[in-house]
């Protein structure tokens, strides 16, 4: 369910990218689906592997990742390029996949985190807004994948 949140959260970073009269139907749109999804994930029986989860890891993992966009938020704004801001979290986003991963023996959170990584990279070389769709769609559908793959 937290990738379904998170995953909708992004597509609204997306959303950004269209013209305002799109936009309302699109968000709409995206409510509907993500409450679609969220309803089919809820019903679907655990697949939690026996192992134990692995906490430091995972305290790594979430400390890693609020602190490097934290870094990316004060970086960008003291540098005047606020537009790195969103491709920054998000890398950091996708990197915190990586030893979650491990953690939680879930070997699809590797291609989740490859993948978050490889658009936020890949959004660096568009303008705006291009930018917020590349990186809010392609966030938003990594997410939302994971989290019907894996429910």
């Amino acid at each position: 369910m937290i990738g379904i949140g998170f995953g909708t959260i992004w597509f609204l970073i997306g959303l950004q990218s269209l013209p305002p009269y799109l936009c309302y139907g699109a968000v709409v749109c995206v409510g509907l689906a993500a409450l679609a999804i969220g309803a089919r994930v809820w019903r679907r029986p655990s697949t939690r592997p026996a192992g134990r989860v692995d906490r430091a890891l995972v305290a790594w993992s979430i400390a890693g990742e609020v602190g490097v966009g934290a870094l990316g938020v004060v970086w960008g704004s003291l540098t005047a390029h606020g537009e790195a801001i969103l491709p920054i979290i998000a890398l950091a986003v996708g990197l915190h996949f990586l030893p979650l991963a491990k953690a939680f023996h879930k070997p699809v959170l590797v291609v989740t985190g490859l993948a978050m990584s490889a658009i936020a990279l890949a959004s660096f070389g568009f303008a705006e807004p291009a930018r917020l769709a590349v990186l809010g769609f392609g966030a938003g559908l990594t997410l939302w994948a994971t989290a019907i793959i894996d429910a």
